[in-house]
């Protein structure tokens, strides 16, 4: 299965070094088409073949960042994508992605995106021209 390009929100390095070494490469191929639902680092492991802590100590080693680093931006990733393609509400994409948790996805996007869904949502329909005026910068979020 052909992976798709670099996701938006993990670093272009990591993800090529993700996609060449094989162990990583089929934890990636997992990972997409199991999104929609948790994923633990041991099941990850035997699909690479490896043991757990084996493959946890080399995804860290190939790609400069955890696995569970790499799930995250993963996800966010894949949030920010539907966002940007659909109208479905932000719980539904959260849950989509594999959150398990409205808050938990909340308080990931605005670490790994620096803002949070809404106002990501709400930025993307200004730039498309589907809301006429720009959102207010000077609002902070509740959360």
């Amino acid at each position: 299965m052909p992976i798709r390009g670099n996701p938006q929100f993990i670093e272009a390095d990591v993800w090529k070094r993700a996609e060449y070494y094989s162990c990583t490469r089929k934890a990636l191929e997992y990972i997409e088409t199991s999104l929609d639902r948790p994923l633990r680092l041991g099941e990850i492991a035997a699909v690479a073949c490896m043991e757990r802590t084996a493959f946890s100590k080399s995804f860290r080693h190939k790609t400069g960042i955890t696995f569970h680093e790499f799930v995250q931006a993963y996800r966010v990733s894949q949030a920010a994508s539907r966002m940007e393609v659909s109208d479905c509400s932000i719980t539904e994409v959260a849950f989509g992605v594999g959150f398990n948790s409205l808050d938990t996805f909340e308080r990931v996007f605005k670490k790994i995106a620096g803002t949070t869904p809404s106002r990501y949502r709400l930025e993307l329909l200004y730039a498309k021209g589907l809301i006429a005026s720009q959102p207010n910068r000077s609002r902070s979020s509740t959360k």
